[in-house]
């Protein structure tokens, strides 16, 4: 089943709990999938057509930055600050 309802900006920034300008910038800077129908010069995309794209995202395949790259070395400040606290004994 295939969900044929049109989406707006409006529509697309609460589905993804965005902004609309959050949305058109997405769009304008390729992001966004080209949209399925445009009316008086606004774009409209079929609600599947987001979903889809939602689902394809970076965020919810379960990337995160550290999929690619090991996480930076604590400071050295950090590192002063743990060797500063007591240790840890039985409770």
């Amino acid at each position: 089943m295939t969900d044929r309802d049109l989406w707006s900006y409006r529509e697309i920034a609460a589905h993804i709990r965005v902004q609309p300008d959050t949305v058109r910038s997405y769009r304008k800077n390729g992001q966004l999938p080209p949209p399925d129908l445009t009316r008086s010069g606004r774009p409209y995309w079929h609600a599947d057509t987001i979903r889809r794209w939602v689902a394809g995202r970076a965020r919810n395949r379960g990337k995160s930055v550290f999929a690619t790259a090991a996480p930076p070395p604590p400071s050295e400040s950090f590192l002063a600050r743990l060797q500063g606290l007591p240790a840890a004994g039985p409770e």
